[in-house]
């Protein structure tokens, strides 16, 4: 998300937490997990890691940069399924690598794609799966990884199609 489209969602009166890649970094997600615990999840709560250029250039300068981003997909991925375990059964996750990170914690591995309803704005569900047992109780730990033959689906039958990779 943009620092644009995080500031207009506040805006609405929605609750957020800017996750700081500094502050995961010395101490962890708990703070984020507290305040995360105590939102009314009707409300839809954001957990963005969006930042001025200036606040991303120091985060890049101390811990690197594939670290600070490191450091804030695996903290997404931790709190996707905290947000799981209280109740949340949809969300929303924006970037390439943070969606990925999303995605394999919560053991997704396959997804259907949507109809967009904006150009370069399709909707993506979990694909229903075969054997449900494979829903592990701490995907972080046990999520097999991604597998080479991905099933992307069109809603109407008719625009179906299989992409393997």
């Amino acid at each position: 998300m943009t620092n644009r489209q995080v500031r207009s969602y506040l805006s609405t009166g929605a609750p957020g937490f800017g996750l700081d890649p500094m502050a995961l970094a010395e101490s962890g997600i708990g703070d984020t997990l507290a305040w995360l615990r105590q939102q009314d999840l009707s409300r839809s709560p954001l957990l963005h890691a969006t930042a001025g250029p200036e606040a991303v250039k120091a985060a890049q300068q101390d811990l690197g940069v594939a670290r600070a981003g490191e450091i804030v997909e695996t903290a997404l991925a931790e709190l996707s399924l905290a947000a799981r375990d209280f109740g949340v059964r949809r969300f929303v996750v924006a970037g390439g690598e943070t969606s990925g990170a999303v995605a394999r914690a919560l053991g997704v591995d396959r997804l259907e794609i949507a109809r967009k309803s904006r150009p370069a704005c399709p909707g993506a569900f979990p694909a229903r799966r075969e054997n449900p047992s494979r829903w592990r109780s701490n995907p972080a730990i046990s999520a097999p990884k991604p597998s080479s033959r991905m099933l992307w689906r069109q809603r109407r039958p008719y625009e179906r199609r299989k992409l393997v990779a």
